[in-house]
């Protein structure tokens, strides 16, 4: 009965992400002079659509790098050719299964591959957020002393930040406070006590001052990345080039990221580009095209590097996602 409600949950889910991302792409598509949309399509500069693409993968590498400084520090010597292919298995699995568990099913691959566990796995990937999420709200800072940013931005920003706020509080109670949990920890019963260690382990993989810098120099380079990807992009259909527009891009897909259940973020993605753009006085008819051709580089290339490493771990999608729920069950009643 529990996995029939869960099964209803999911497919309800899917039915009302789809009909959101319809939704928002329709109206990005409405009233849209498609002679405008083919003219700045007809006109793309070659060069520095090339150079935009190369940098997706080249930042998903760097990703894989930075995850492999965490673990390094977590004793788990993962190799960085299979820490990009579990990276990107994640990423096919939150772009085409609708699950919302690319980041448990590469920290399950992660554990399966080593000697270490799902919970040191998940730790690190928390570590991984912290990073990610002081580099949105330093980017957001500098937005908004450049920029005037619309009252919907300044709103999830907050909303982020306070979330976020709470989660950088755990993990610097964590950290300092880590031989007094292992204590504590102690009295729980052998498996759970394990479980905890772990994950706390995980957690603080960051206290080193090597590791932190070596990740937060990955994380560094990861955002340049992707401005760079964006700027390029402006260049290829002939957008008014802006260093402050392609970082404004960044934060609002990176906040679009955080909405659950939208597949492959198709209308949502297109919708805050047309938004975030629009702030920057850049009409619909170079919006909307920008939209597409920055959600197929960086989708197609996320699903292409996706199916080719989980050929390459020889992984079934429909297979690995049933035993990643599974797995994520049994150490919740564990806990």
């Amino acid at each position: 009965m529990r996995r029939l409600r869960g099964r209803g949950w999911q497919y309800a889910r899917t039915c009302i992400g789809l009909a959101l991302g319809g939704g928002l792409l329709w109206l990005g598509l409405r009233n849209l002079s498609w002679r405008d949309f083919s003219r700045v399509l007809a006109r793309v500069r070659w060069p520095w659509l090339i150079l935009s693409w190369m940098t997706i993968p080249v930042g998903t590498c760097v990703k894989a790098l930075r995850w492999r400084f965490l673990l390094r520090d977590a004793n788990s010597h993962a190799r960085w050719p299979r820490l990009i292919a579990f990276l990107t298995v994640g990423q096919l699995v939150d772009a085409v299964v609708f699950s919302n568990l690319g980041e448990l099913t590469r920290a399950y691959l992660v554990s399966r591959a080593s000697d270490r566990t799902l919970p040191l796995a998940l730790g690190t990937i928390v570590a991984e957020k912290v990073l990610e999420g002081t580099a949105l709200l330093s980017v957001t800072l500098v937005l908004a002393l450049n920029l005037v940013l619309p009252d919907w931005l300044g709103t999830a920003s907050l909303i982020f930040a306070a979330l976020f706020a709470l989660l950088l509080a755990g993990l610097i109670l964590v950290t300092l406070g880590r031989e007094r949990l292992l204590r504590w920890c102690s009295r729980l019963p052998g498996k759970l006590h394990t479980l905890v260690a772990t994950g706390l382990e995980g957690l603080s993989t960051l206290r080193r001052p090597r590791t932190l810098f070596a990740a937060a120099a990955s994380t560094l380079l990861v955002w340049l990345l992707g401005l760079v990807t964006n700027y390029c992009l402006f260049m290829a259909l002939g957008l008014p080039p802006s260093v402050l527009g392609a970082l404004l891009l960044l934060v609002v897909h990176y906040l679009a990221v955080l909405i659950p259940g939208v597949p492959a973020q198709v209308g949502l993605f297109h919708y805050v580009t047309i938004l975030a753009l629009g702030t920057l006085h850049v009409g619909r008819e170079l919006s909307m095209p920008y939209a597409i051709v920055l959600h197929a580089l960086i989708y197609g290339t996320m699903i292409a590097l996706g199916a080719t490493s989980a050929c390459w771990l020889s992984l079934r999608l429909r297979t690995l996602t049933r035993t990643v729920r599974a797995r994520s069950s049994e150490v919740q009643q564990t806990e």
